[in-house]
């Protein structure tokens, strides 16, 4: 209901815990949708939502909920080399494959990636 009047869920405030995030980690997919559609008053902000969102769903093996996520979610090409960087060098384990194909540089553009 807060969404429908404008609520601003990719605001940041005293809590780290960011409502998609929560929603990514619940899998709760209909909640993450409401979310990406909802507005918002700064991209920068949102974009680190979806981000850290998209690392919850990615340990949380929630394919749907990433593929969701990596629709909204806009990157460039320097951009996705480091986050790809990144992903390699962390503890994803089997995640890993579910990132693969959005951000592994040579694999983007041939499997719909951003």
């Amino acid at each position: 209901m807060l969404v429908k009047h404008g609520a601003d869920v990719f605001m940041d405030g005293w809590s780290d815990e960011r409502p998609l995030v929560i929603a990514a980690r619940q899998r709760r997919c209909r909640t993450v949708e409401m979310f990406l559609e909802a507005s918002y008053s700064s991209r920068s902000v949102r974009q680190e939502h979806i981000w850290d969102a998209i690392t919850v769903a990615a340990e949380e093996g929630e394919e749907g909920i990433l593929v969701s996520l990596m629709k909204y979610y806009e990157i460039n090409e320097t951009e996705k080399q480091s986050k790809w960087k990144w992903i390699q060098e962390s503890q994803f384990g089997g995640s890993l494959e579910l990132l693969r194909p959005y951000f592994e540089p040579d694999t983007t553009s041939e499997n719909g990636g951003n």
